[in-house]
Protein backbone atom coordinates (compact mmCIF):
# COMPACT_ATOMS: atom_id res chain seq x y z
CA UNK A 1 0.00 0.00 0.00
CA UNK A 2 2.77 2.27 0.98
CA UNK A 3 4.48 1.45 -2.21
CA UNK A 4 1.56 2.66 -4.48
CA UNK A 5 1.07 5.59 -2.35
CA UNK A 6 4.63 6.78 -3.05
CA UNK A 7 4.25 6.07 -7.03
CA UNK A 8 1.15 8.15 -7.21
CA UNK A 9 2.88 10.99 -5.26
CA UNK A 10 6.25 11.04 -7.45
CA UNK A 11 3.59 10.98 -11.09
CA UNK A 12 2.18 13.74 -9.46
CA UNK A 13 5.40 15.57 -9.63
CA UNK A 14 5.39 16.13 -13.03
CA UNK A 15 7.68 14.27 -15.86
CA UNK A 16 10.91 13.30 -15.33
CA UNK A 17 13.62 14.24 -17.22
CA UNK A 18 17.54 13.02 -18.08
CA UNK A 19 18.26 14.02 -14.50
CA UNK A 20 15.76 12.22 -12.94
CA UNK A 21 13.96 14.85 -11.07
CA UNK A 22 10.53 16.01 -11.20
CA UNK A 23 10.50 19.29 -13.47
CA UNK A 24 13.73 18.67 -15.30
CA UNK A 25 12.63 19.33 -19.11
CA UNK A 26 11.31 16.35 -20.86
CA UNK A 27 13.34 14.30 -23.64
CA UNK A 28 11.69 15.33 -26.78
CA UNK A 29 10.19 12.23 -28.81
CA UNK A 30 11.73 10.38 -31.37
CA UNK A 31 14.99 12.02 -31.13
CA UNK A 32 18.24 10.08 -31.31
CA UNK A 33 20.93 9.99 -28.42
CA UNK A 34 23.66 11.45 -30.78
CA UNK A 35 20.96 14.71 -31.59
CA UNK A 36 20.11 15.57 -27.84
CA UNK A 37 22.00 18.58 -26.17
CA UNK A 38 21.38 20.06 -22.84
CA UNK A 39 21.21 23.83 -22.97
CA UNK A 40 23.16 25.31 -20.46
CA UNK A 41 21.34 28.96 -20.61
CA UNK A 42 18.02 27.70 -21.03
CA UNK A 43 16.16 24.66 -19.30
CA UNK A 44 15.44 22.91 -23.24
CA UNK A 45 16.81 20.03 -24.23
CA UNK A 46 17.17 20.44 -28.23
CA UNK A 47 17.46 17.85 -30.66
CA UNK A 48 19.72 18.37 -33.56
CA UNK A 49 20.97 21.87 -35.64
CA UNK A 50 18.82 24.85 -34.58
CA UNK A 51 16.84 25.96 -37.45
CA UNK A 52 15.83 29.87 -38.19
CA UNK A 53 13.27 30.94 -41.34
CA UNK A 54 13.10 34.27 -42.00
CA UNK A 55 9.75 35.73 -42.68
CA UNK A 56 7.56 39.08 -42.94
CA UNK A 57 4.87 40.55 -41.07
CA UNK A 58 4.42 42.84 -38.07
CA UNK A 59 2.04 41.48 -35.52
CA UNK A 60 2.84 37.84 -36.10
CA UNK A 61 4.87 35.69 -38.45
CA UNK A 62 4.39 35.63 -41.87
CA UNK A 63 6.22 32.99 -43.97
CA UNK A 64 7.51 34.40 -46.98
CA UNK A 65 9.51 32.42 -49.93
CA UNK A 66 12.60 33.46 -51.50
CA UNK A 67 11.99 35.22 -54.88
CA UNK A 68 9.10 36.12 -53.86
CA UNK A 69 7.58 39.88 -53.58
CA UNK A 70 8.01 41.65 -49.96
CA UNK A 71 5.46 44.33 -49.21
CA UNK A 72 7.43 48.06 -48.24
CA UNK A 73 5.31 50.21 -46.00
CA UNK A 74 5.52 53.76 -45.14
CA UNK A 75 5.73 54.94 -41.64
CA UNK A 76 3.42 57.16 -40.04
CA UNK A 77 6.62 59.63 -39.28
CA UNK A 78 7.72 59.48 -43.03
CA UNK A 79 10.36 56.73 -44.45
CA UNK A 80 9.77 53.17 -45.49
CA UNK A 81 10.47 50.02 -44.18
CA UNK A 82 10.05 46.11 -44.28
CA UNK A 83 8.78 44.30 -41.77
CA UNK A 84 10.85 41.27 -40.77
CA UNK A 85 9.84 38.25 -38.67
CA UNK A 86 11.69 35.32 -37.47
CA UNK A 87 10.56 31.29 -36.55
CA UNK A 88 13.09 29.68 -34.72
CA UNK A 89 13.63 26.10 -33.36
CA UNK A 90 16.08 23.91 -31.30
CA UNK A 91 17.32 27.24 -29.91
CA UNK A 92 16.76 28.78 -26.10
CA UNK A 93 14.15 31.65 -26.15
CA UNK A 94 16.08 34.25 -25.49
CA UNK A 95 18.26 34.90 -28.96
CA UNK A 96 20.56 37.81 -30.76
CA UNK A 97 18.72 38.29 -33.87
CA UNK A 98 21.13 39.97 -36.27
CA UNK A 99 19.09 41.56 -40.00
CA UNK A 100 21.14 42.95 -42.81
CA UNK A 101 19.34 43.92 -45.54
CA UNK A 102 21.44 44.46 -48.54
CA UNK A 103 20.68 45.82 -52.45
CA UNK A 104 21.65 44.48 -55.49
CA UNK A 105 22.63 47.92 -56.92
CA UNK A 106 23.61 47.59 -60.70
CA UNK A 107 25.11 43.65 -59.86
CA UNK A 108 26.75 44.57 -56.65
CA UNK A 109 25.40 43.58 -53.22
CA UNK A 110 25.24 47.24 -50.89
CA UNK A 111 24.34 46.82 -47.46
CA UNK A 112 21.78 49.39 -46.78
CA UNK A 113 20.49 48.30 -42.90
CA UNK A 114 21.79 46.31 -40.02
CA UNK A 115 20.54 45.90 -36.85
CA UNK A 116 21.19 43.44 -34.00
CA UNK A 117 18.45 42.78 -31.65
CA UNK A 118 18.89 41.11 -27.86
CA UNK A 119 15.21 39.66 -27.61
CA UNK A 120 12.91 37.18 -25.99
CA UNK A 121 11.08 35.13 -28.48
CA UNK A 122 7.54 34.12 -28.27
CA UNK A 123 6.64 29.99 -27.59
CA UNK A 124 3.69 27.87 -27.04
CA UNK A 125 3.99 25.35 -24.06
CA UNK A 126 3.54 22.68 -26.15
CA UNK A 127 6.25 23.14 -29.27
CA UNK A 128 10.40 24.28 -29.09
CA UNK A 129 8.84 26.33 -32.22
CA UNK A 130 9.48 29.85 -31.52
CA UNK A 131 9.27 33.28 -33.24
CA UNK A 132 9.28 36.77 -33.56
CA UNK A 133 8.20 39.80 -35.22
CA UNK A 134 7.60 43.30 -35.79
CA UNK A 135 11.53 43.99 -36.45
CA UNK A 136 11.88 47.35 -38.97
CA UNK A 137 13.93 46.91 -41.65
CA UNK A 138 14.20 50.53 -42.50
CA UNK A 139 15.09 51.97 -46.31
CA UNK A 140 17.65 54.68 -46.20
CA UNK A 141 15.89 57.74 -47.92
CA UNK A 142 18.03 57.72 -50.91
CA UNK A 143 16.71 54.58 -52.20
CA UNK A 144 13.18 55.64 -50.99
CA UNK A 145 10.26 53.88 -53.53
CA UNK A 146 8.73 56.19 -56.10
CA UNK A 147 5.71 56.30 -54.39
CA UNK A 148 2.14 57.78 -55.93
CA UNK A 149 0.14 57.69 -52.36
CA UNK A 150 3.11 59.66 -50.20
CA UNK A 151 5.41 62.56 -50.71
CA UNK A 152 7.95 61.69 -48.67
CA UNK A 153 10.98 64.24 -49.06
CA UNK A 154 14.70 63.86 -47.08
CA UNK A 155 15.91 66.61 -49.06
CA UNK A 156 18.20 66.20 -51.75
CA UNK A 157 19.60 62.94 -51.07
CA UNK A 158 15.97 61.36 -52.05
CA UNK A 159 16.63 58.66 -54.62
CA UNK A 160 20.01 59.38 -55.83
CA UNK A 161 20.90 56.19 -55.90
CA UNK A 162 17.52 54.47 -57.69
CA UNK A 163 14.30 53.48 -55.97
CA UNK A 164 14.58 50.28 -53.60
CA UNK A 165 11.53 49.11 -55.64
CA UNK A 166 13.35 48.63 -59.36
CA UNK A 167 16.08 46.12 -57.09
CA UNK A 168 16.36 42.72 -55.82
CA UNK A 169 17.06 43.26 -52.23
CA UNK A 170 18.53 39.89 -50.06
CA UNK A 171 17.66 40.42 -46.44
CA UNK A 172 19.50 37.76 -44.29
CA UNK A 173 18.52 36.82 -40.41
CA UNK A 174 20.96 35.14 -38.19
CA UNK A 175 19.69 33.82 -34.95
CA UNK A 176 22.54 32.84 -31.94
CA UNK A 177 21.29 32.07 -28.32
CA UNK A 178 23.12 32.08 -25.28
CA UNK A 179 24.85 28.71 -25.52
CA UNK A 180 26.46 30.14 -28.91
CA UNK A 181 23.63 28.24 -31.20
CA UNK A 182 23.69 29.80 -34.39
CA UNK A 183 21.38 29.50 -37.10
CA UNK A 184 20.88 31.70 -40.45
CA UNK A 185 18.33 32.47 -43.31
CA UNK A 186 18.59 34.46 -46.21
CA UNK A 187 15.95 35.37 -49.12
CA UNK A 188 16.21 37.40 -52.33
CA UNK A 189 13.23 39.09 -52.50
CA UNK A 190 11.69 41.72 -54.43
CA UNK A 191 10.42 45.04 -52.53
CA UNK A 192 6.68 45.88 -53.59
CA UNK A 193 5.12 49.50 -53.09
CA UNK A 194 3.66 50.65 -50.74
CA UNK A 195 1.30 50.14 -47.96
CA UNK A 196 0.84 52.22 -44.55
Amino acid sequence: MRWALLVLLLAACGPVGPGGGPGDPPIPEDCADEDLVQAESCDDIHCGDPVVRFGSGGSQFEPIEDGSAVDLWFGQQGGYHIFVSTEMEQLCDIVFLDTTMQIDYEGELREIFSQTRHVQAVRSEESTVQQYWGIQAFVPCNFWPNDDQNDPSCGAFTSRSGFIDEHEIVITVTAEDHDGRIAEDSKRLQPDCCLQ
